[in-house]
């Protein structure tokens, strides 16, 4: 059963106009700064046998780590929007997606 949204509803969901230009920088500060812990995390010599062992299940492995601490961190951020804790399950399982993607093209760049 479809719903329409009334666009007072919609309203209060807006960052206000004075608040963008800080929560864009502390958002992309903290979706950066995410990144750089997640990457000294799986450069740990575990996750080079992870990846001699199964490339697929390291980028499952990458890809779920990568992405529930970045959507953590963002959600600090969103939470004063977003109340719901399903934004860290979606960016982890797109990260997740993605980062297969790239693993499995990586696999296939190296065979040919």
């Amino acid at each position: 059963m479809p719903t329409s949204y009334n666009f007072a509803d919609t309203q209060q969901l807006l960052i206000k106009p004075f608040e963008r230009l800080k929560f864009v920088i502390i958002f992309i500060l903290i979706t950066a700064l995410s990144h750089v812990v997640a990457y000294f995390v799986y450069s740990q010599p575990a996750f080079d046998l992870l990846w001699e062992e199964s490339p697929i299940q390291y980028g499952v492995v990458i890809g779920i780590m990568q992405g529930t601490l970045t959507g953590a961190a963002q959600w600090f951020i969103l939470r004063k929007y977003i109340s719901d804790l399903k934004w860290i399950l979606v960016v982890a399982a797109t990260t997740t997606f993605i980062t297969c993607i790239l693993t499995a093209l990586n696999m296939w760049h190296r065979i040919n």
